[in-house]
């Protein structure tokens, strides 16, 4: 029985050998694969801004309205929308200053990248308004109006379009700091 003893003995030592040396291959240092480490999103903890409310629907007009109540209404629809985006711009400049310089990717550059898209959003009512308005003086030539009524559309259309162009080069400018700080 002695011969079986030894051969027990060292059965048990191999497996034991064995179950030491499986348990330290957790315990390398090559990694080769993903970090189960938390990642930076994961350890954010601020909650993210309340999205921008929705703008309002543009009012309709009645059917007879003329071209100059339409060309008024409009274009107060795009002075009233510039005023929210304005007031959204102070908050994504202050997260685009974050983001500035931020390595692509990381989560300051996220935050940034976002902040732009959410102010994005709040050109397209006056992009939309510019649109309506080009179609007003489309249909009042082809209707042949005078030219007083001309040149209120044509009036309105030059303020719209200025604050159209001010909120993209607010917009190219929030985008040229993320990427060149």
């Amino acid at each position: 029985m002695p011969k079986a003893a030894a051969m027990t003995k060292a059965a048990l030592r191999s497996i034991l050998a064995m179950a030491g040396l499986s348990g330290l291959g957790g315990c390398s240092t090559v990694a080769d694969h993903p970090s189960l480490a938390p990642r930076a999103i994961e350890r954010f903890t601020t909650t993210e801004p309340a999205p921008a409310p929705a703008p309002p629907p543009p009012a309709a007009l009645p059917e007879d309205a003329s071209r100059q109540e339409r060309a008024g209404l409009l274009l107060a629809q795009a002075i009233e929308s510039d005023a929210r985006f304005q007031e959204r711009l102070a908050e994504v400049r202050t997260v685009v200053a974050s983001g500035s310089g931020a390595a692509p990717g990381s989560e300051a550059w996220v935050q940034a990248q976002q902040a732009i898209s959410r102010i994005e959003t709040l050109r397209e009512p006056v992009s939309r308004t510019l649109a309506d308005l080009d179609q007003l003086q489309i249909d009042a030539a082809q209707a042949g109006i005078g030219t007083e009524a001309e040149g209120e559309l044509a009036s309105a259309i030059q303020k719209v379009a200025s604050i159209d162009a001010r909120q993209e080069e607010e917009i190219a400018a929030l985008r040229e700091r993320v990427l060149n700080p």
